[in-house]
């Protein structure tokens, strides 16, 4: 079992998870990873965490998916709460990684 909490996390996620066919109770897994990475500053993206989605035995498109999922629910939780101004939405170099310029 992973010890950093971020991990223990999607490690969680991934050995209760319904692959077929993701349930309430694994949303509820998958956002609170995605809390968790978000409070500990993790640095993944979307590649990442669909990497290690594979490794855990997810479909490739599945991976995909919630890697996307996990990237604009982190862009989102990094915006809450903060009055939207041009050039103010960086958070270091994994943002700038993915993220969309606005033009």
């Amino acid at each position: 079992m992973p010890k950093r909490p971020t991990e223990k996390a999607l490690w969680r996620f991934a050995l209760l998870a319904n692959r077929e066919s993701l349930n309430a109770r694994d949303w509820e897994h998958f956002y609170g990873f995605i809390s968790i990475a978000a409070q500990y500053r993790v640095g993944w993206d979307h590649h990442e965490v669909a990497r290690r989605l594979g490794d855990f035995g997810f479909s490739k498109e599945l991976a995909r998916e919630l890697g996307g999922i996990y990237w604009h629910s982190r862009c989102v939780l990094f915006t809450r709460g903060r009055r939207y101004s041009f050039g103010s939405y960086k958070y270091g170099d994994w943002l700038r990684k993915c993220g969309t310029a606005l033009t």
